[in-house]
Parts: structure tokens; sequence; C-alpha cells
């Protein structure tokens, strides 16, 4: 979960570095898209846990 958090934060952090306001994308238009990256990588189910297996000889 702490590489998520990170994602997010580091999504939302560097906005202002690239943003125009005047650019192709208004405010609204990015806001949708980041919170849509966001739920969708949040409702993806999480990976089964791999099991360790012996290896045989």
């Amino acid at each position: 979960m702490a590489v998520v958090t990170y994602g997010l934060l580091g999504m939302l952090n560097w906005a202002y570095k690239w943003y125009k306001p005047r650019g192709r994308l208004g405010v609204r238009e990015v806001a949708e898209q980041f919170s849509t990256l966001a739920l969708a990588g949040l409702a993806v189910a999480s990976p089964k846990p791999r099991t360790s297996r012996k290896r045989r000889r």
C-alpha cells in the first residue's frame, strides 16, 4: 500500500511543474483523469500471495 500512496502523492505533487492553465486540458479534466486513475488503481484486486515451493531433487 505504501507504493500506491507514494505514487498518488508523486502524481499530485508534481502537477504544478507541467500543468498549464491555458493548456489543452482544464483543471476539471485533469482532476477527473487523476481521480479515475487513482480509483481504478485502488479497485484492482490484490495479487495472491506466493507460496514457497520446495525444490525436488
